[in-house]
């Protein structure tokens, strides 16, 4: 009796293992899809212009700030 007991525990775990891998894998492929897709329409969506009202041609989010010295003396004065 006890060892059909840890036959049947031995299936039913093989069992177990098989169903969490299946699962697991199509969890993983689901949120892959779902999550490239969900970021690419938050892509769309938001995009830099409409966020920021930045030019097409202006490649970087960088303003140079006014009344600011970065010469070298002013760097030396500072640190």
């Amino acid at each position: 009796m006890q060892n059909m007991l840890k036959m049947l525990k031995k299936a039913v775990n093989v069992i177990v293992v098989l169903i969490q891998k299946v699962l697991i894998t199509v969890s993983l492929v689901c949120i892959y899809f779902f999550g490239f897709g969900i970021t690419f329409l938050f892509c769309l969506i938001f995009k830099r212009r409409v966020i920021c009202g930045a030019l097409r041609d202006n490649s970087t989010f960088w303003n140079q700030a006014d009344d600011y010295e970065s010469g070298m003396n002013e760097a030396v004065r500072q640190s």
